[in-house]
């Protein structure tokens, strides 16, 4: 989701930056960047905490 602002709880200070918030509006992880593993890292993650 491509946003022009983020709420305070969401500190984004490089770009890519991502992050899988949960349900309950808490962020599950983030991280900086994005490699070739990204998408299978990111797909297992949202798996994990569905």
């Amino acid at each position: 989701m491509m946003l022009d602002s983020l709420p305070a709880d969401y500190p984004v200070v490089a770009y890519p930056t991502w992050c899988l918030v949960g349900r309950d509006g808490r962020i599950i992880d983030r991280n900086i960047g994005y490699s070739e593993d990204t998408g299978a890292f990111l797909d297992s993650l949202v798996s994990a905490n569905l």
